[in-house]
């Protein structure tokens, strides 16, 4: 108290209270991401549960290790206030990105390219689910880029359109116009040491590995018995 007698503010106490203010939010936002995505598709269960949340200041907006979620404060908030469907849909594609290996095995990759091609599978993945929950309407240079996917045959994964990246080698504004387009999540925390030392184990990996083995279990019984 002053010699007033008023409160003086304390502007470090003030900071503090209103950071974990906003880790609250935060949290909660991402655990009803979490929750509606786990109604939608129960068979996420494992996956959903394999990443607590974690703030960051240097992430744009959510990245993850494999071990965790991470996700900027402020912008995740900003985020939320587009609609819940843009949060469950940077969430989904994080996880994605485990499940499918994506943060390991670039290997010798061009990383820019590699990146890129990662995101473009993952959105087209979320975008075939058509799903209320992570519905965006698609552009017309998404619409086109699928198309193009398409007719080049095969399943789309990250390898896939990788080599389509390779092949056309986009210039620089083509390049960037699609990481524009397709780029959600920050990848700044993927796995560098397996590039440095190949034959290293992986743990992350196998364990989203075996997450991903016991999801395709659980599909698998639930469309047995969704037939029964």
């Amino acid at each position: 108290m002053s010699d007033s007698g008023t409160f003086k503010v304390n502007p470090i106490h003030d900071a503090q209270q209103r950071a974990l203010a906003a880790e609250a939010i935060c949290q909660d936002i991402l655990t009803g991401a979490r929750n509606q995505l786990y109604l939608n598709m129960r068979f996420l269960d494992s996956a959903l549960a394999a990443l607590p949340f974690v703030g960051e200041m240097g992430i744009h907006p959510v990245g993850t290790d494999g071990n965790v979620l991470y996700y900027q404060p402020e912008e995740l908030m900003e985020l939320f206030k587009k609609g819940t469907e843009k949060v469950n849909r940077v969430y989904l594609h994080s996880l994605l990105h485990c499940l499918f290996g994506h943060l390991w095995i670039r290997k010798e990759r061009d990383e820019q390219y590699w990146n890129l091609a990662c995101d473009i599978a993952v959105e087209y993945v979320i975008d075939g689910l058509q799903l209320r929950a992570v519905h965006v309407p698609k552009t017309m240079l998404r619409r086109e880029y699928y198309r193009k996917l398409k007719e080049a045959g095969g399943t789309v994964t990250a390898q896939k359109v990788y080599r389509e990246l390779c092949l056309e080698h986009p210039q620089t504004m083509r390049f960037e116009q699609l990481v524009r387009e397709f780029r959600v999540d920050d990848h700044s925390h993927w796995e560098e040491e397996s590039q440095k030392n190949p034959n290293m184990p992986q743990p992350q990996k196998q364990r989203w590995d075996d997450i991903r083995d016991r999801m395709q279990t659980e599909i698998e019984t639930f469309s047995k018995e969704a037939a029964d």
